[in-house]
Protein backbone atom coordinates (compact mmCIF):
# COMPACT_ATOMS: atom_id res chain seq x y z
CA UNK A 1 0.00 0.00 0.00
CA UNK A 2 1.44 3.37 -0.99
CA UNK A 3 1.97 5.90 1.75
CA UNK A 4 0.02 9.16 1.80
CA UNK A 5 1.80 12.27 0.56
CA UNK A 6 3.35 14.35 3.29
CA UNK A 7 0.93 17.20 2.61
CA UNK A 8 -2.18 15.12 1.88
CA UNK A 9 -4.36 17.44 3.97
CA UNK A 10 -3.35 20.42 1.86
CA UNK A 11 -4.28 21.45 -1.62
CA UNK A 12 -2.00 23.36 -3.91
CA UNK A 13 -3.40 26.78 -4.66
CA UNK A 14 -2.30 29.55 -6.98
CA UNK A 15 -1.98 33.01 -5.43
CA UNK A 16 -5.47 34.51 -5.49
CA UNK A 17 -4.18 37.89 -6.68
CA UNK A 18 -0.84 38.97 -8.01
CA UNK A 19 -0.73 41.65 -5.31
CA UNK A 20 -1.10 38.95 -2.65
CA UNK A 21 1.65 36.56 -3.79
CA UNK A 22 3.44 37.09 -0.50
CA UNK A 23 0.37 35.91 1.41
CA UNK A 24 0.34 32.35 0.05
CA UNK A 25 1.39 29.67 2.45
CA UNK A 26 4.75 28.67 0.99
CA UNK A 27 7.53 29.45 3.47
CA UNK A 28 10.30 29.79 0.89
CA UNK A 29 10.72 30.14 -2.89
CA UNK A 30 11.24 26.38 -3.15
CA UNK A 31 8.14 25.48 -1.15
CA UNK A 32 4.78 24.96 -2.90
CA UNK A 33 2.06 27.52 -2.20
CA UNK A 34 -0.09 25.51 0.18
CA UNK A 35 -3.19 26.27 2.17
CA UNK A 36 -4.99 23.88 4.55
CA UNK A 37 -7.98 22.46 2.74
CA UNK A 38 -11.36 22.95 4.38
CA UNK A 39 -14.69 22.43 2.71
CA UNK A 40 -16.47 24.60 5.30
CA UNK A 41 -16.00 28.18 6.37
CA UNK A 42 -13.48 28.98 9.08
CA UNK A 43 -15.36 32.06 10.22
CA UNK A 44 -17.93 32.00 12.99
CA UNK A 45 -20.46 34.57 11.77
CA UNK A 46 -21.44 32.71 8.61
CA UNK A 47 -25.13 33.66 8.80
CA UNK A 48 -24.01 37.18 7.82
CA UNK A 49 -22.05 36.12 4.76
CA UNK A 50 -25.06 36.67 2.51
CA UNK A 51 -24.53 40.41 3.01
CA UNK A 52 -21.34 40.19 0.94
CA UNK A 53 -20.58 39.20 -2.64
CA UNK A 54 -18.83 35.84 -2.91
CA UNK A 55 -15.47 37.38 -3.76
CA UNK A 56 -15.58 39.45 -0.58
CA UNK A 57 -16.47 36.34 1.44
CA UNK A 58 -13.36 34.65 0.06
CA UNK A 59 -11.20 37.59 1.07
CA UNK A 60 -12.81 37.62 4.53
CA UNK A 61 -12.12 33.92 4.96
CA UNK A 62 -8.53 34.53 3.89
CA UNK A 63 -8.16 37.23 6.55
CA UNK A 64 -9.65 34.90 9.16
CA UNK A 65 -7.19 32.19 8.19
CA UNK A 66 -4.27 34.62 8.56
CA UNK A 67 -5.60 35.56 12.00
CA UNK A 68 -5.78 31.91 12.99
CA UNK A 69 -2.16 31.24 12.04
CA UNK A 70 -0.85 34.42 13.64
CA UNK A 71 -0.23 36.42 10.47
CA UNK A 72 -1.94 39.50 11.83
CA UNK A 73 -0.34 42.02 9.49
CA UNK A 74 -1.40 39.99 6.44
CA UNK A 75 -4.97 39.92 7.74
CA UNK A 76 -4.85 43.68 8.35
CA UNK A 77 -3.67 44.20 4.78
CA UNK A 78 -6.77 42.46 3.44
CA UNK A 79 -9.11 44.54 5.63
CA UNK A 80 -7.32 47.67 4.48
CA UNK A 81 -7.35 46.78 0.80
CA UNK A 82 -9.73 44.20 -0.69
CA UNK A 83 -12.32 44.59 2.09
CA UNK A 84 -11.97 48.35 2.52
CA UNK A 85 -15.17 49.16 0.63
CA UNK A 86 -17.08 46.72 2.85
CA UNK A 87 -15.66 48.01 6.13
CA UNK A 88 -19.05 49.21 7.41
CA UNK A 89 -20.77 45.90 6.57
CA UNK A 90 -21.49 44.28 9.96
CA UNK A 91 -19.67 40.99 9.43
CA UNK A 92 -16.56 42.75 8.12
CA UNK A 93 -16.54 45.27 10.99
CA UNK A 94 -17.02 42.46 13.52
CA UNK A 95 -14.24 40.29 12.11
CA UNK A 96 -11.90 43.26 11.77
CA UNK A 97 -12.49 44.24 15.39
CA UNK A 98 -11.99 40.65 16.55
CA UNK A 99 -8.66 40.54 14.72
CA UNK A 100 -7.46 43.54 16.70
CA UNK A 101 -8.97 42.24 19.93
CA UNK A 102 -7.08 38.96 19.61
CA UNK A 103 -3.93 40.93 18.83
CA UNK A 104 -4.37 42.78 22.13
CA UNK A 105 -5.22 46.08 20.44
CA UNK A 106 -8.32 46.92 22.48
CA UNK A 107 -8.37 50.60 21.51
CA UNK A 108 -8.00 49.85 17.82
CA UNK A 109 -10.78 47.27 17.97
CA UNK A 110 -13.06 49.72 19.80
CA UNK A 111 -12.42 52.43 17.20
CA UNK A 112 -13.33 50.09 14.34
CA UNK A 113 -16.75 49.40 15.86
CA UNK A 114 -17.23 52.97 17.06
CA UNK A 115 -16.65 54.20 13.52
CA UNK A 116 -19.26 51.74 12.28
CA UNK A 117 -21.79 52.84 14.90
CA UNK A 118 -21.19 56.55 14.29
CA UNK A 119 -21.55 56.32 10.50
CA UNK A 120 -24.54 58.55 9.62
CA UNK A 121 -25.35 56.27 6.67
CA UNK A 122 -26.02 53.50 9.18
CA UNK A 123 -28.14 55.60 11.55
CA UNK A 124 -31.33 53.80 10.53
CA UNK A 125 -30.02 50.31 11.26
CA UNK A 126 -32.26 48.09 13.35
CA UNK A 127 -30.61 48.16 16.78
CA UNK A 128 -32.41 44.93 17.64
CA UNK A 129 -31.04 42.94 14.71
CA UNK A 130 -28.69 40.15 15.85
CA UNK A 131 -25.65 41.61 14.09
CA UNK A 132 -26.26 45.09 15.54
CA UNK A 133 -26.70 43.64 19.01
CA UNK A 134 -23.35 41.85 18.65
CA UNK A 135 -21.62 44.99 17.42
CA UNK A 136 -22.99 47.01 20.36
CA UNK A 137 -22.13 44.33 22.91
CA UNK A 138 -18.58 43.95 21.58
CA UNK A 139 -18.16 47.73 21.39
CA UNK A 140 -19.35 48.06 24.99
CA UNK A 141 -17.08 45.25 26.20
CA UNK A 142 -14.10 46.90 24.53
CA UNK A 143 -15.12 50.28 25.89
CA UNK A 144 -15.12 48.95 29.43
CA UNK A 145 -11.50 47.92 29.08
CA UNK A 146 -10.30 50.72 26.82
CA UNK A 147 -12.25 53.70 28.22
CA UNK A 148 -13.67 52.60 31.55
CA UNK A 149 -17.18 52.95 30.13
CA UNK A 150 -19.34 51.02 32.57
CA UNK A 151 -22.63 52.62 31.50
CA UNK A 152 -22.60 51.17 27.98
CA UNK A 153 -21.59 47.74 29.25
CA UNK A 154 -24.40 47.75 31.79
CA UNK A 155 -26.95 48.65 29.12
CA UNK A 156 -25.76 46.07 26.59
CA UNK A 157 -25.43 43.28 29.15
CA UNK A 158 -29.00 43.85 30.27
CA UNK A 159 -30.21 43.94 26.66
CA UNK A 160 -28.37 40.71 25.88
CA UNK A 161 -29.74 38.99 28.96
CA UNK A 162 -33.29 39.93 27.99
CA UNK A 163 -32.71 38.83 24.39
CA UNK A 164 -31.37 35.37 25.24
CA UNK A 165 -33.28 34.67 28.43
CA UNK A 166 -36.01 32.49 26.94
CA UNK A 167 -34.09 31.10 23.98
CA UNK A 168 -33.06 27.44 24.36
CA UNK A 169 -29.33 26.96 23.86
CA UNK A 170 -30.02 24.39 21.17
CA UNK A 171 -31.75 27.13 19.15
CA UNK A 172 -28.96 29.69 19.38
CA UNK A 173 -27.80 31.17 16.10
CA UNK A 174 -24.10 31.77 15.44
CA UNK A 175 -24.57 35.41 16.47
CA UNK A 176 -26.34 34.46 19.69
CA UNK A 177 -23.55 32.04 20.58
CA UNK A 178 -21.00 34.80 20.13
CA UNK A 179 -23.09 37.22 22.19
CA UNK A 180 -23.50 34.55 24.85
CA UNK A 181 -19.73 34.28 25.16
CA UNK A 182 -19.05 38.00 25.07
CA UNK A 183 -21.14 39.13 28.00
CA UNK A 184 -19.33 36.97 30.59
CA UNK A 185 -16.22 39.10 31.08
CA UNK A 186 -17.90 42.50 31.40
CA UNK A 187 -20.54 40.97 33.71
CA UNK A 188 -17.86 39.91 36.18
CA UNK A 189 -15.95 43.18 35.77
CA UNK A 190 -19.04 45.29 36.41
CA UNK A 191 -19.85 43.27 39.51
CA UNK A 192 -16.36 43.99 40.85
CA UNK A 193 -16.50 47.70 39.99
CA UNK A 194 -20.02 48.53 41.13
CA UNK A 195 -20.76 45.95 43.80
CA UNK A 196 -23.98 45.12 41.96
CA UNK A 197 -24.38 41.49 40.98
CA UNK A 198 -24.74 41.05 37.25
CA UNK A 199 -25.83 37.65 36.05
CA UNK A 200 -23.20 35.63 34.30
CA UNK A 201 -23.79 33.37 31.33
CA UNK A 202 -24.99 30.29 33.17
CA UNK A 203 -27.55 32.25 35.20
CA UNK A 204 -29.50 33.18 32.08
CA UNK A 205 -29.42 30.05 29.93
CA UNK A 206 -32.75 28.64 28.90
CA UNK A 207 -32.34 24.87 28.88
CA UNK A 208 -34.80 22.88 26.81
CA UNK A 209 -34.04 19.44 28.22
CA UNK A 210 -34.09 17.78 31.61
CA UNK A 211 -30.86 16.67 33.30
Amino acid sequence: MSSLPLFSKYHIQKPYLASRNSYTMGSSPGTPNMQPFCSEYRGIHTSLYNSLPQEAVQFLEKAIWFKMVGRTDDARAIFGDELKRFEKTPVVAIEHAELELEAGKWGRAWRILDSRLMDPKKSHDDVNSPEHRLILLTWAMLGTRHRGDLTSSTREIERTQAWLHNVPVSNYSDIQVRSFLYWSWPSKYLTQCTGKLYSTICDCISVDYAI
